[in-house]
């Protein structure tokens, strides 16, 4: 479980070594349900695109190969790596697959070797785009994230609110 530092009574004179365990709060793995909604969301939008440039085939992960292009020139391929990293990390909690995939020094996913249902894999694959957008909006704030995906993808709901706590109806790109 990931841990989170707890601001509340830990004075600006305190250094951090004197900070104890016990001001830490355990931060939860798991993107919130809604956040999972909008990823499904996006995944059908990305299911109505033509391959992204560079893909080859029609496979799973296409929204992480349309992701990498914008946000590898946002953050470069070393911090596109580094986000989709700790994605698959906390995504491979909730969806033991996606354990199996490795990332290529351009940034782009190596197909999953084994034989998988098809809802197996995009069940996984919406788990994995909701940690994405949950860390963009932690690290560069939920406007500037809703800019970039409708940047990528036009055509999600116009009713997203900047706190990016969706609410989504049933929405077809």
């Amino acid at each position: 479980m990931s841990l989170r530092r707890r601001t509340e009574g830990v004075g600006a004179s305190q250094s951090s070594a004197s900070v104890t365990g016990d001001q830490y709060l355990p931060m939860p793995n798991r993107a919130p349900k809604k956040l999972k909604s909008f990823a499904r969301q996006l995944l059908a939008c990305e299911a109505a695109l033509p391959n992204p440039e560079g893909a080859g085939g029609s496979g799973p992960f296409r929204a992480c190969e349309r992701l990498r292009g914008p946000l590898g020139k946002f953050i470069g391929i070393v911090g596109f790596r580094a986000l989709l990293s700790r994605a698959l990390a906390l995504a491979g909690e909730e969806a033991p697959i996606l354990r199996g995939l490795h990332i290529r020094a351009d940034g782009s996913l190596e197909s999953l070797e084994t034989d998988l249902r098809p809802g197996e894999v995009s069940a996984a694959e919406a788990v994995l785009v909701a940690q994405i957008t949950e860390l963009l909006v932690t690290f560069i704030g939920p406007a500037l994230t809703l800019q970039l995906l409708r940047d990528i993808w036009p055509d999600i709901g116009p009713d997203m609110r900047p706190d990016m706590r969706p609410t989504i109806p049933d929405h077809k790109c």
